[in-house]
């Protein structure tokens, strides 16, 4: 029992590791995040993502196609889906389902405690800054690889990566998988840690 103390403690001491946010500084942070994401996705393969897009339409629509976009919808700023990233990190263990199996009260606690504060701000303020700089940078393509910001919150950003070969506002019916990432950065912009998980479309 006392590991997963350790565990839920050295999360809520996650949730915090951020300052307030200065206004106007949301901007470092997109920045470095994009920067971040590009490394991840490089050019050969958005060739091959291009490819496969092609293939499937018959290459309808293709004209369309951006390798690298943001979207200017946004998503929320959760860690929730990154959670088993965060304890492996923590516990230092390949696999957060064997550490946590049987302890189901556990998990929803953890689960609650790193998402109470970060949850509240589900959508940006339209008016604010952030907003501002992500929708002048956002494309309108909407066919090829596509990231969905979320708002700052204490010095955090989540992310989700997906891919499209028909327009993802046309098409709502979204299928297959998406990367999520959840950055939190030294107040400067630096990146201080990324974790990483994965969310299922039926």
């Amino acid at each position: 029992m006392n590991s997963f103390r350790y565990i839920f403690f050295s999360l809520l001491i996650f949730l915090f590791l951020g300052l307030k946010n200065r206004p106007g500084h949301e901007k470092i942070f997109y920045d470095t995040a994009i920067i971040y994401l590009k490394s991840k996705y490089p050019k050969g393969y958005l060739q091959t993502l291009r490819t496969d897009c092609e293939k499937l339409t018959n290459r309808v629509n293709v004209k369309n196609f951006k390798g690298f976009q943001i979207s200017n919808t946004t998503i929320g700023n959760s860690s929730g889906l990154v959670l088993c990233d965060v304890i492996k990190r923590i516990y230092k263990s390949d696999s957060c389902g064997e550490l946590l199996a049987g302890n189901s009260f556990f998990v929803k606690r953890i689960r609650d405690s790193v998402n109470v504060q970060i949850d509240r701000q589900l959508e940006f303020d339209k008016t604010n800054d952030a907003h501002s700089y992500v929708k002048s940078i956002a494309s309108t393509k909407e066919i090829g690889l596509v990231i969905f910001f979320s708002s700052v919150f204490e010095n955090t950003l989540s992310a989700e990566e997906k891919e499209f070969c028909t327009s993802y506002n046309l098409d709502k019916n979204w299928q297959g998988s998406s990367d999520i990432y959840h950055f939190i950065f030294y107040p400067s912009g630096e990146i201080k840690e990324v974790f990483q998980g994965k969310k299922f479309y039926n």
